[in-house]
């Protein structure tokens, strides 16, 4: 029943990430929007859909609709910070800020981890991959912008609140999944639960961000 009012929560808190961004892709005829606004559809109707799940049909449920929802958000979201990463990032290459390079070890570790008390190793794959990638593209933004090259580009760093906010939000979706690894208990002192809606609201969060970085 937690779980389920959770859900609930978290579908009231991106409706209207979804609904903003709908309307901007139309109003500005954007494309980052329009890339946004796929980012929260397929997150809300994978949330919808586990809700039913919990609410009605948890024997019988297909688990893997709500975690290829998941998966395309992951997606959608790293397309979208390809279309906001500006020529000038882009040519500073990964293997230039060599201490980006620990994080997809981390990422790896945690999978082998993951896949050793869950099971689930194409699932701990796409996750391994997605995240990676998220990590890596947001922490290479993080690290261009604080350079003076940057601001010598003309970069005023837009584009930094949101990197922080998808770097925060990778890191906390590993503590959760680590939590749910060792606290199964279906009550509010749970951390999973917390986190889950800690990460909900920091998708929210990242509307304004997409904004700015949008309106640069």
């Amino acid at each position: 029943m937690i779980e389920v009012l959770i859900n609930i929560l978290q579908i009231i808190i991106l409706m209207p990430a979804f609904v903003i961004s709908f309307r901007n892709a139309f109003r500005y005829r954007s494309r980052e929007w329009s890339v946004t606004a796929f980012f929260f559809a397929v997150f809300l109707m994978a949330d919808i859909y586990w809700m039913l799940v919990n609410l009605f049909y948890h024997r019988n449920a297909i688990f893997y609709i709500s975690e290829i929802g998941w998966y395309s958000g992951f997606l959608f979201l790293d397309i979208l910070l390809m279309m906001l990463t500006t020529e000038e990032e882009a040519i500073h290459r990964y293997n230039k800020y060599k201490s980006l390079w620990i994080f997809p070890v981390c990422t790896f570790f945690m999978m082998v981890f993951f896949v050793w008390k869950a099971g689930d190793l194409i699932g701990n794959l796409v996750t391994f991959f997605f995240m990676t990638a998220l990590i890596l593209r947001s922490g290479r933004g993080l690290i261009y912008l604080s350079r003076p090259e940057s601001a010598e580009a003309g970069d005023k760093g837009e584009r930094k609140t949101l990197y922080t906010l998808v770097m925060i939000y990778c890191i906390s979706e590993y503590v959760m999944w680590t939590f749910s690894c060792f606290w199964m208990g279906n009550t509010l002192l749970n951390p999973y639960y917390w986190l889950d809606i800690f990460n909900t609201v920091l998708l929210l969060m990242m509307v304004p961000a997409i904004r700015k970085a949008v309106n640069r």
